[in-house]
């Protein structure tokens, strides 16, 4: 899953097969098929964001069956449990699986 983080106004939003954008109009993208996007702005606006969708899943799950066993989630953090983790990444520019289209869409 890829997502898309607009550092000018913080809205952070997933790709779809059709158009979509921050709430600023600084930042775009879609989906070209089920791997490729083509994402639109000025690169130093904007981060792309990577979730690896079977470690999400397998969270999610965790979560539904588990609950909130502190054993089996992150840990604390002050005095509140962390949650489930994870996989999330940053896409990186050399990333082949996505176009980016310094021009507005």
């Amino acid at each position: 899953m890829k997502l898309i983080l607009c550092i000018k106004c913080s809205d952070v939003f997933s790709l779809r097969v059709t158009d979509r954008a921050c709430s600023c109009g600084a930042c775009g993208g879609r989906y070209l098929d089920d791997l490729n996007a083509e994402i639109w702005g000025d690169p130093s606006k904007y981060m792309i964001l990577g979730f690896n969708n079977s470690s999400l899943v397998d969270a999610c799950k965790k979560q539904l069956t588990e609950g909130d066993l502190l054993e089996s989630m992150g840990g604390i953090y002050g005095d509140q449990p962390v949650g489930r983790r994870f996989e999330a990444f940053i896409i990186p520019e050399a990333a082949r699986s996505v176009s980016r289209v310094i021009t507005e869409h």
